[in-house]
């Protein structure tokens, strides 16, 4: 998205400290996935002694942009969406270089009916409009107005979170989260948090209004939602544009982060871009990451087939899951948590078996879950052991392991990837 305003602006690229040391620096790849990616869109620079990722600019041809409603004239407004994403940036990207705009919308509105405070895209930057009054507003939902603010949904009637590991580790991450600090969630397992949180009824008689949540998409206030309603936050106080979002994210307004893990090694690296055949990338996790004060991250322990049971708030093995997820090395950089760590930064492991502190001079285990067997199901499905095993060693909450979701009304699916 910076990169968009730099297309937009004609200048001759972005420049960045965010991203050096992972995959994005073209020490460790460039951002190229596959062997079919030969151009180098990333270079390391160096200016006034300084090591700096730079993207050169290249111009647009053709955006497609999407949007609430349109008049006559072509003038866009967002006022029944989730997020305004980078639709402006897009818009003014393509127009600094000549190219064309074409404009999905659900409605036709006549001309001069809404305030111009509301009119977010000019008519004259846009050349064409498609109207689909049935669009989707995210996937696999055709249209919810909690997730603008064209409603209020009584939180009561959000469904009940089915008792799995990631339940377990969303109610531990959960302890994390403070009052009225803001607190960005990133994909994944973290996003289940806020949903938790307000299943312990901890958002009760207005106290919804002493967290501050928000995600890279721009939502700010109200419930983070999971899996691929992601992009929404329901019940939000305000959506901003972008940029503007990633803005606060890189001058650092977001102190606390939960974000996800797919791989951690002994070296301090995390990975959730590139493992196995996945390749999803990274999203706003770097940038999240590197500017955060408090981090966590948060998965299951091993993947691949795990199986768990949970009785009598303990937690039990029944398959361990075929990839392990503490490697000796990662498959690809995303960040490196020992580095922020050196730079004044905390971070926490949360998984449903065990909860690792990050120092520099490695993992330290500080909490199991009761029912565990430290040595066989922690330190044996590790390829590195931690540099230490604290000597309090904590048993996580049992009622982490106890299955008391709320009743609920259920009036709201969450469609999660993960489940």
């Amino acid at each position: 998205m910076h990169w968009l305003r730099e297309v937009a602006r004609r200048s001759p690229g972005y420049m960045t400290r965010i991203g050096l040391g992972t995959y994005i620096d073209p020490e460790h790849g460039g951002g190229k996935f596959t062997e079919r990616a030969k151009d180098d869109l990333v270079r390391r620079i160096n200016f006034e002694g300084a090591s700096y990722l730079f993207y050169p600019t290249w111009k647009l041809d053709t955006v497609f942009i999407y949007a609430s409603s349109t008049d006559e004239e072509g003038n866009l407004s967002f006022e029944n969406e989730a997020l305004v994403s980078s639709n402006i940036a897009l818009v003014l990207a393509a127009k600094a270089h000549g190219g064309r705009v074409i404009a999905q919308v659900r409605r036709v509105v006549p001309y001069g009916n809404r305030p111009a405070s509301e009119v977010r895209i000019p008519g004259v930057f846009v050349d064409s409009v498609v109207v689909d009054p049935s669009m989707m507003m995210t996937t696999d939902v055709k249209f919810e107005p909690a997730y603008f603010g064209g409603r209020r949904l009584p939180l009561s009637e959000l469904p009940p979170i089915a008792m799995t590991v990631d339940k377990v580790v969303a109610l531990r991450a959960a302890k994390e989260v403070r009052k009225r600090e803001l607190s960005i969630f990133g994909f994944g397992a973290a996003a289940d948090v806020p949903l938790v949180m307000a299943e312990q009824g901890i958002f009760e008689k207005d106290g919804l209004k002493n967290y501050w949540f928000t995600t890279e998409h721009g939502s700010y206030g109200g419930i983070v939602m999971s899996g691929w309603q992601f992009s929404a936050n329901l019940n939000p106080d305000a959506i901003v544009d972008g940029i503007q979002q990633f803005d606060a994210i890189d001058g650092g307004a977001c102190r606390f982060a939960a974000l996800a893990f797919a791989q951690f090694d002994r070296f301090g690296l995390v990975n959730v871009s590139k493992f196995g055949a996945a390749n999803p990338g990274a999203g706003g996790f770097i940038d999240i990451a590197e500017n955060a004060q408090r981090l966590v991250f948060t998965g299951t322990f091993t993947t691949g087939g795990l199986e768990v049971a949970f009785a009598h708030g303990k937690l039990r093995i029944i398959k361990e899951g075929k990839v392990r997820k503490f490697v000796d090395r990662i498959e690809h950089i995303t960040y490196s948590v020992l580095d922020g760590v050196r730079r004044g930064q905390t971070a926490r492991l949360i998984t449903e078996r065990a909860v690792f502190e990050v120092t520099t001079e490695g993992l330290i285990l500080t909490e199991v879950a009761p029912g565990v067997d430290v040595r066989r199901d922690v330190l044996d499905q590790m390829e590195f052991a931690p540099s230490k095993v604290a000597d309090d060693l904590k048993l996580m909450d049992e009622e982490f392991f106890l299955d008391m979701a709320r009743p609920s009304k259920g009036q709201l699916t969450i469609v999660n990837p993960y489940r």
